[in-house]
């Protein structure tokens, strides 16, 4: 049984690496500008969304810039891998939020491949207007400008500390919940 299973490993490791053709030579020199990339054989994907990352399982001994190029595809950062194995641990895609030139606004970055529609509910959940797209390739991920909503609290009871503020809508009130628990806050109403 044993000897069976190693003829087995050699053959499938030989079909796989080698070829039992002869090498035909070309007369032309090969491109090596313009050179069209070919994305590795992918066998498998396994997401594990409470570590935030993404195995994906290749033909074995494929190349770190290989996968790596597979992974910046969809907004994917290579984090380690088992070439041996053929297996690639990626970081999965995600909404990135920077400073913008203007005064309460935020540029956010969409990874690639990211849908119309999930984008627009991020956008609409945190009550985030958008001022200009900077960037709409979904080859490279899309990038926006978007106005931050400002909340103004108003002292409507002096006596007994009340305030009154108005949030955009569509805030879930248990973002809103957890918010004031960690600024010692109480809501009264919302």
């Amino acid at each position: 049984m044993a000897g069976a299973v190693a003829l087995v490993l050699v053959v499938q490791s030989v079909a796989s690496y080698g070829s039992l053709l002869p090498t035909i030579r070309s007369s032309t020199a090969p491109a090596t500008s313009g050179a069209t990339y070919r994305a590795p054989q992918l066998v498998g994907v396994s997401v594990d969304p409470q570590r935030g990352v993404a195995t994906l399982t290749m033909a074995p001994f494929t190349s770190d810039s290989s996968a790596s190029a597979l992974g910046a595809k969809y907004g994917m950062r290579l984090l380690t891998d088992f070439p041996a194995f053929g297996q690639y641990v990626f970081a999965l895609p995600q909404i990135r939020i920077g400073p913008a030139p203007q005064q309460h606004s935020a540029t956010i970055y969409f990874p690639p491949y990211a849908t119309t529609v999930d984008i627009n509910a991020f956008l609409a959940r945190n009550g985030l207007q958008v001022k200009t797209w900077v960037s709409t390739d979904d080859g490279t991920g899309r990038t926006v400008v978007v106005g931050i909503p400002q909340i103004k609290p108003v002292l409507i009871d002096a006596r007994n500390g009340i305030w009154r503020a108005y949030v955009a809508t569509g805030i879930d009130r248990s973002r809103l919940v957890a918010w004031a628990k960690t600024n010692r806050v109480q809501i009264i109403s919302y």
